[in-house]
């Protein structure tokens, strides 16, 4: 630290010179602290830059070229916590030989479940998903995993199409855990690797020195889950490895796009994968589990609603958010199963949602049926947000007695019977079908939108509830229609 006298000489002065004295602060390589507008800062900066606090890990906030703090939104573009026994396919696709894949909430997915240590054996998991670096909006994919590498073995995951065994990924960006325990980033490009360096140790502990290639064949490594994060930005990609449970980075790496590449890779967009291989016969078989991963594009000056980002993540009204089943009574080709009305159990199973009805006219009466009798997945809550009913008479002409059909919903209720009281319930309207309304005879829709939207927690009921106070019964009368159960997961 120099002292300054800024009002005589501007000179230097020693300890004990007189006159008014001034600081200018340096960092531990000498550069200044002071920086003047668009002065360059050198490689080993030390200067007191913003920076805010991510764990326990101060990172430095960045700006754009000309000085414009970023303060961007994440977009959520894949997540998921891979829980239940079946992987959700809307979201995943499933190659491998040999190996196999297996999955359980208490386990994550297991991509070498079957402990095979054949040679050419792979397993690779890859996301129907498709995602494009656009410039200046880094993707970043994060995964918590734990996995175990063996000579003879190899592993990889990032952004990219592999082709089986092979090891060079086409075109994409992704870590490599090769046999030795080293971990590695690597660039490729139609074939060809155009940047690939070892992830650097930030730790002096379990076998590895700050500043050398991390290793991760220590038992505390392959026992345990770490956080892995890789992030894509327009000239680098960034590699980190945390442990959460001293939320110390234990290994970093930022790899460039160097100057002789055209671009970062040859593709417009490319799915998420993870990859094992067996490359020859190991001793052992590898281990690979994720038990959480999320993709997300960042530095979004835009802000998504809460129904487009339950879009974008695969939990719309449409499909079980676990498992990507469709949730509606909707067979190809075919008309509904007729409904067996009653009040204790749901005339379709409790896995449909909504969708085709039809039922033949019963007696008036003041049952009230479950015709719909749906149980939100384990693990999820419904979002209700409306609901449409369109009803049509089918088979014959109205006879002797109008049809009045009035409808409700119930939510929340603990079993699908309407006799259980835990069930909040709503009227939504009534339809009718007069003497003589011929066969093709429409009722009037009824469609209700909930001002403020209803909640159904999960493993609860969602039933639509039927009563026919005015009708006859009559077999070769069938009412048909759509019931539509609009919202969405969160």
């Amino acid at each position: 630290m120099a002292l300054f006298d800024f009002l005589n000489t501007g000179q230097a002065k020693g300890d004990s010179a007189l006159g008014n004295l001034w600081v200018r602060l340096k960092d531990a390589f000498g550069n200044g602290i002071g920086k003047q507008h668009r002065e360059l800062i050198p490689s080993n900066q030390e200067a007191l830059l913003m920076a805010g606090k991510n764990d326990q890990v101060a990172t430095i906030l960045r700006t754009d070229r000309k000085g414009n703090l970023i303060t961007g939104n994440y977009i959520p573009e894949l997540y998921d916590q891979f829980e239940g026994a079946t992987l959700n396919a809307r979201k995943w696709t499933q190659v491998f030989f040999t190996f196999t894949q297996a999955m359980g909430t208490l386990t994550g997915i297991n991509l070498t479940s079957n402990a095979i240590t054949t040679s050419g054996a792979y397993s690779t998991l890859l996301s129907q998903r498709l995602f494009q670096k656009i410039p200046r909006v880094p993707l970043q994919v994060k995964q918590r995993l734990r996995h175990t590498l063996l000579a003879n073995s190899f592993a990889d995951f990032g952004f990219g199409i592999p082709t089986t065994t092979t090891l060079i990924v086409p075109n994409g960006v992704c870590f490599r855990m090769i046999s030795s325990g080293v971990l590695q980033g690597a660039i490729t490009y139609n074939g060809v690797t155009i940047a690939i360096d070892s992830i650097i140790s930030q730790v002096a502990s379990n076998g590895n020195t700050i500043g050398q290639p991390l290793n991760m064949s220590n038992s505390y490594y392959t026992s345990n889950y770490f956080v892995y994060d890789l992030i894509i930005d327009d000239d680098n990609a960034v590699f980190t490895i945390q442990d959460t449970q001293t939320s110390e980075f234990i290994g970093v790496l930022s790899l460039p796009v160097p100057n002789s590449a055209i671009k970062m890779f040859g593709a417009t967009s490319l799915p998420q994968y993870s990859r094992v291989v067996n490359s020859g016969v190991p001793t052992a078989s590898p281990i690979f589990i994720i038990s959480e991963m999320q993709v997300l594009s960042t530095d979004w000056n835009v802000s998504m609603s809460a129904s487009e980002v339950a879009g974008n993540l695969g939990m719309s009204q449409g499909s079980n958010p676990y498992t990507g089943a469709s949730l509606a009574n909707f067979q190809n080709s075919t008309a509904p199963v007729s409904a067996t009305l009653s009040n204790t159990a749901g005339s379709y199973a409790v896995t449909i949602k909504d969708g085709k009805f039809q039922f033949a006219a019963v007696a008036g009466s003041e049952t009230h049926y479950a015709l719909f009798g749906w149980q939100v997945p384990t693990g999820a809550k419904f979002l209700i947000e409306g609901i449409r009913i369109e009803t049509y008479n089918t088979g014959t002409a109205v006879a002797t007695t109008a049809t009045l059909l009035e409808w409700g919903i119930g939510i929340n209720g603990s079993a699908v019977t309407l006799a259980n009281a835990g069930f909040i319930k709503l009227n939504l309207g009534v339809q009718s079908f007069a003497v003589g309304d011929p066969v093709g005879k429409q009722a009037t829709v009824i469609d209700v939108d909930f001002k403020t939207p209803e909640v159904c927690e999960s493993g609860k009921f969602i039933n639509l509830i039927l009563n026919v106070p005015i009708g006859t019964a009559t077999a070769s009368q069938i009412i048909r229609g759509i019931y539509t159960l609009k919202g969405r997961f969160i």
